[in-house]
């Protein structure tokens, strides 16, 4: 029983496809032959030429909507569009042959129609897009070209004119029709404004414009003593600033009738071709007809396009500035040389400054004076290249008091995208977490020593046997509350270690490691000094009560020793295993700061990085560095 109702249920579904289409199918051929009566009955006869040929234009809009999945199933469609030219034309009295060719031409425009734009355009508001009207310009340049050439002799034998004026009257009466038909249906079917409320509230604030139009043309048109026949354009482009696409549609369908009206009744510039004859001058109307369509169309998608995406990036600021506005951090944007800033107004919560006496200050100022090298250090690491970091430091208030916050800064890209052009800031005020772990920082450091002797084994990397990034960190903080007298730190990376891991598989890397590690271990030799790895391929060496010339050493002792293991390595410039080292330098005169000790030796690393590898460079507060090996 599920079965025989599934069946039914597809049957009347099918029944309903197939109704749809034969009601689709109907309407085109109803639509060819009014088009062809139109034609041939009310803007010319079937023995002399026409101005407009609208059928391929009426057919090309009920057909497009329906071409999103292509055109293989509507064969039936094309076979009703050609028999309803063909009806049409004999009822005018047109002989059946050439009626069935201009049947088979007319399919062949909307065969090339639905081609190139079947899959972009079905309504009136893709038309507004730059691609689409390339698409719709190509339609109505290349089919009536084609189709035009095609059926010139036929209808040339049948008017019994010569061929050459027969396809170009042909061509241009089917690229007119296209040209001002397609867009004026798309326009009345689908346009935004296809009521006549809507588009009465539309039209409005370009009716005066409209209104010089009209007065323009009827004026152009109907004298014979002065060849003003291109004063037209200047009130249109007027009528396509304020309309857009609407306004083209309108002017060219207004410029066509009343260019058609006029003519056909002795009237305008045209009839100055004293010694023309009436064909000669229906040649010049359409080509003039075409220059306005071919001219408003395009500008007024333009503008229209414009206009769209002006409208968005409004609203897209309108929704930015509600939510920096509403945010409850603070927001920063800068260059790196701070010439364009922007702040959001959080900040007045923060420090009592409104926006513009904020930005008034230099950015450094705000900072406390132990903090400017941290400020200094990141702003030198976006240039450099790194694009994220995240920083704790003191900002002043208006008051003159200091504050703890957490700035998360990102750098974006310029607009080549190779460089960091600046960053953007989120900042928040972390002062009573700060003064929270001042208040527990001695209860804290006595579970930190409880908890690291209780769980070592919690601290040691499994697959070096040395400190892992958790046990480096709390060595330095142990150094830091023993206060002693000096420290180094060397941050080791080893180069090209993916392309090893590509190369030789998982298990060689973690050999290799494992025998870097031990190179490392056996190189620091006292009681204190401290080897971790910190993730990756990254290593670590701390020397407490350490000069800078015993860093120097024992960089250049273990680069000596990593070269000795002569680990091959195909995939590197150097066919062996090597390893960068930044080194960097704490004197027990200032406070230790490991967030910034680890930032120099990192910077120091880099340095390595790019002046070439396997080799080690010293970190200098002067921003200057010394390579060593």
């Amino acid at each position: 029983m599920t079965i025989d109702a599934g069946k039914r249920g597809k049957s009347r579904y099918s029944k309903g496809v197939i109704g749809i289409k034969t009601s689709r199918q109907i309407l085109l051929f109803l639509a060819a032959v009014a088009s062809m009566l139109l034609a041939l009955r009310v803007l010319g006869r079937v023995t002399s030429y026409v101005l407009i040929w609208p059928v391929s234009g009426v057919e090309l809009t009920l057909l497009l909507p329906h071409c999103r999945k292509g055109i293989r199933e509507h064969a039936v469609s094309f076979a009703a569009i050609a028999l309803g030219v063909l009806v049409g034309g004999l009822l005018v009295g047109m002989p059946a042959g050439l009626a069935t060719l201009l049947g088979v031409l007319t399919c062949v425009d909307v065969l090339i129609g639905c081609l190139l734009m079947g899959g972009y355009v079905h309504v009136f508001e893709d038309l507004k897009h730059r691609s689409n009207v390339v698409r719709f310009g190509l339609v109505a340049t290349i089919a009536p070209l084609l189709t035009g050439a095609i059926g010139a002799y036929s209808v040339a034998a049948f008017l019994h004119e010569p061929a050459r004026r027969t396809g170009e009257m042909s061509i241009l009466a089917n690229s007119l029709g296209i040209i001002l038909i397609l867009p004026l249906l798309l326009f009345i079917t689908s346009g935004e404004y296809r009521s006549l409320r809507r588009l009465a509230s539309h039209v409005r604030p370009g009716s005066l414009s409209f209104g010089f139009f009209l007065i323009v043309s009827l004026f152009t048109f109907w004298q014979n003593k002065g060849p003003f026949l291109f004063f037209v354009f200047p009130p249109m482009i007027l009528v396509l600033l304020t309309l857009g696409l609407e306004g083209a549609v309108l002017t060219s369908i207004l410029a066509a009738t009343v260019g058609w009206f006029a003519t056909a009744h002795g009237h305008g510039p045209i009839w100055l071709m004293r010694s023309a004859t009436q064909d000669d001058r229906l040649i010049v109307l359409q080509i003039f007809i075409w220059m306005c369509a071919a001219t408003a169309l395009p500008v007024g998608a333009l503008l229209d396009e414009r206009r769209r995406a002006e409208r968005v990036g409004e609203e897209n600021k309108a929704i930015y500035e509600t939510l920096l506005n509403t945010a409850g951090d603070v927001i920063i944007l800068s260059s790196l040389n701070g010439a364009q800033r922007y702040v959001s107004p959080a900040i007045e919560q923060l420090t009592g400054w409104n926006p513009e006496e904020f930005l008034a200050m230099d950015r450094l100022k705000t900072f406390h004076p132990d903090d400017v090298e941290i400020a200094g250090m990141v702003l030198g690491s976006l240039a450099s290249g790194k694009r994220e970091h995240t920083m704790h430091y003191r900002m002043l208030r208006k008051d003159g008091s200091w504050c703890w916050v957490e700035a998360i800064v990102r750098g974006y890209g310029s607009p080549s995208g190779k460089e960091v052009a600046g960053y953007v800031g989120t900042i928040r005020d972390i002062s009573g977490r700060k003064q929270e772990e001042e208040t527990w920082k001695e209860e804290r450091t006595k579970l930190n020593l409880e908890r690291q002797r209780l769980a070592g084994l919690a601290v040691i990397d499994p697959l070096t046997q040395v400190l892992n990034r958790r046990g480096f960190d709390e060595a330095m903080r142990g150094v830091s509350q023993k206060r002693m007298g000096t420290m180094c730190l060397l941050m080791m990376d080893v180069d090209y270690f993916k392309l090893y891991n590509d190369t030789y598989g998982h298990q060689e890397g973690d050999a290799c490691l494992k025998a870097l590690a031990e190179v490392f271990s056996q190189s620091v030799t006292r009681e204190g000094d401290a080897v971790a790895r910190l993730g990756g391929e990254e290593f670590a060496v701390m020397l407490p009560d350490t000069e800078v010339a015993g860093g120097r050493l024992l960089a250049e002792k273990i680069l000596k020793s990593v070269r000795g293991l002569e680990l091959k390595h195909q995939a590197s410039p150097l066919h062996r295993v090597t390893i960068s080292i930044g080194i960097t330098f704490w004197d027990h005169k200032v406070r230790l700061d490991e967030m910034l000790l680890m930032q120099e030796a990192d910077r120091a690393l880099y340095t390595s990085k790019q002046s070439g590898k396997d080799r080690a460079t010293l970190y200098e507060s002067s921003s200057r560095t010394a390579r060593i090996g």
